[in-house]
């Protein structure tokens, strides 16, 4: 069963002196191909992995996912995790913030599950 919004779980909020970063110019670049890093966006927070500290077939998977459909998290994974009470957004503006808690949510649940 989906949790309750109150009970999703986050990265956290950014440090109050952290610099604004736009996808453009911050994230996209970063692609861990070209890159020692990959950076996500989701839910207003920028997500970075060392891509040589991360070895194994789960990894490489995701860095071929992320190139398929973009490093902006919501938009990926509710490609693949379709939901009918978000559905499928066409842009990061259409969703909603629950539903950008909600797949923030299932990345950090993921991240615990596979560290």
């Amino acid at each position: 069963p989906r949790p309750q919004p109150h009970a999703f779980k986050s990265f956290g909020a950014a440090a109050a002196d952290a610099p604004l970063m736009s996808y453009e110019k911050d994230v996209y670049p970063f692609n861990g191909r070209d890159t020692p890093n990959l950076r996500l966006a989701v839910n207003g927070k920028v997500l970075e992995i060392f891509v040589k500290n991360v070895e194994g077939t789960l990894f490489k998977n995701s860095l071929n996912f992320y190139k398929q459909f973009g490093q902006r998290v919501e938009m990926a994974l509710s490609r693949i995790m379709y939901d009918p009470k978000y559905g499928c957004p066409e842009s990061v503006e259409e969703c909603t913030r629950e539903q950008s808690a909600y797949i923030e949510h299932n990345l950090y649940h993921n991240s615990e599950v596979n560290t």
